[in-house]
């Protein structure tokens, strides 16, 4: 085949690599719009509550969460009653949180001046203020153990004791400290009290009533007082 003819064969069968089209002028590159986030619920829960009763003291306690994911609950006030074995409100108090993080649980007790066997605790909360927070809980406490003062079965007390903990940045000169303590799955006591505290992190214990032998204590820290 002739070598002008080969070559003319070869240019018929490729074709030109496509360039990119340059921009405009001027162009930058435009983001997509973003969707402001819609409302948030701001409630606070009762997740559970229960009675410690030792002698003539009885203190209800309850665990609280806050269900908002962009407002932190303040002044949170719960209310509580006191009943009989047969459902009879016998007692009852309030209390308030001072600070929960968005969606951080929380604990809280209260004191009334009542003795009696079966006695059982209810929880509501009547309302709390709202503030623009990250959801990021201020003060933690771990470690938690409890030592009995009466160390007997049934009812009696002791002191739950832990490390309380600030998150970076947090600084607090109060502090509103709860102890929760469980039987099994039911809380059978606790109670609450505000410490000064200064630097962090430091020891820290929550003397409790327990309606029977805690088969483990959670502490739960609120920067600020009731």
């Amino acid at each position: 085949m002739p070598a002008a003819t080969l070559a003319m064969l070869c240019a018929c069968g490729s074709s030109p690599a496509a360039s990119p089209t340059p921009a405009p002028p001027g162009a930058t590159a435009t983001a997509a719009p973003t969707t402001p986030p819609g409302p948030e619920v701001q409630r606070v829960d009762v997740v559970a509550s229960g009675v410690g009763v030792y002698q003539i003291t009885t203190i209800p306690v309850a665990l609280v969460r806050n269900v908002a994911t962009r407002h932190a609950a303040t002044a949170v006030q719960v209310r509580f009653a006191v009943l009989d074995p047969a459902g009879k409100p016998v007692g009852g108090a309030d209390a308030t949180i001072p600070f929960i993080a968005p969606g951080q649980t929380m604990a809280i007790a209260a004191r009334v001046e009542q003795s009696g066997s079966g006695l059982r605790a209810t929880a509501t909360v009547l309302g709390a203020q709202w503030t623009p927070a990250a959801a990021v809980a201020p003060l933690t406490v771990d470690g938690t153990t409890y030592a009995c003062g009466t160390c007997r079965p049934g009812p009696g007390y002791g002191t739950a004791a832990g490390t309380l903990h600030a998150a970076p940045g947090v600084t607090v000169s109060t502090v509103t400290l709860t102890a929760v303590c469980y039987e099994g799955d039911a809380i059978t006591g606790g109670a609450t009290s505000v410490e000064t505290v200064a630097a962090l992190p430091r020891p820290v214990q929550e003397p409790a009533i327990v309606s029977a032998v805690p088969t483990r204590c959670d502490l739960y820290a609120a920067p600020g007082s009731s």
